[in-house]
């Protein structure tokens, strides 16, 4: 088995690495770890305190959006269309 992720926090209160060893019920598991500096990773924070009504409708509208402005020949993500 192999589980690869570029953007696991290593150590300390938020730890993934370990955290997904264990829900994967790796035992005495090769890990590599290294350090590769990505500057085209960004994260959007937002907790939408601005919604008072109609959250479930307002979360889906804006994830449509956010998917629709997404580049996807940028990313080189073909979309096949059925």
């Amino acid at each position: 088995m192999v589980a690869v992720t570029a953007t696991a926090i290593y150590g300390g209160d938020n730890d993934m690495v370990f955290d997904s060893r264990s829900s994967l019920y790796m035992h005495d598991p090769h890990t590599y770890i290294g350090e590769v500096k990505r500057n085209n990773i960004t994260f959007v924070i937002d907790n939408h305190e601005k919604y008072t009504s109609n959250y479930d409708s307002e979360k889906e509208k804006e994830t449509v959006n956010f998917v629709e402005a997404i580049d996807f020949d940028f990313l080189e993500i073909h979309v096949i269309e059925e």
